[in-house]
């Protein structure tokens, strides 16, 4: 399988690799001579940088960021803030303040809550048995 060159305005075959991508197991970087390699030299070193800054542990890597956005198919219903500024939605719910006794309520019913889930185990099952 031949390889073309790695830099965008060359569209020769490539005959070399980038020998830092190697070494640091990247995604092969491949030019025609080692004048196209020196011309990309100052955006293909960032992918270096970018490798060494973060203590990979294993083999997995984040994606390119695409710079097109797809669409959300017509046929799905979309909520009323997906097409407004201020949402209606958020409205109609009125985010209560707690005092400090509500606090400590709800505090103490959490505590018994996962006393609850802690006494039934791990599965959902169980737990319906246990205290239905």
């Amino acid at each position: 399988m031949e390889n073309s060159c790695t830099r965008p305005e060359c569209d020769r075959s490539a005959t070399m690799q980038c020998p830092t991508c190697v070494k640091l197991k990247l995604k092969p970087a491949f030019y025609c001579n080692q004048e196209c390699f020196k011309k990309n030299w100052p955006q293909h070193k960032l992918l270096h940088q970018r490798e060494r800054a973060f203590p990979w542990t294993g083999p997995l890597r984040p994606y390119k960021i695409l710079d097109t956005c797809t669409s959300v198919p017509s046929h799905i219903p979309r909520p009323d803030y997906s097409t407004m500024t201020l949402n209606k939605s958020a409205a109609l719910y009125k985010i209560p303040v707690m005092t400090p006794k509500d606090v400590k309520g709800m505090r103490k019913v959490c505590k018994l809550g996962r006393q609850i889930l802690n006494m039934a185990g791990n599965g959902e099952t169980r737990c319906h048995h246990k205290f239905h």
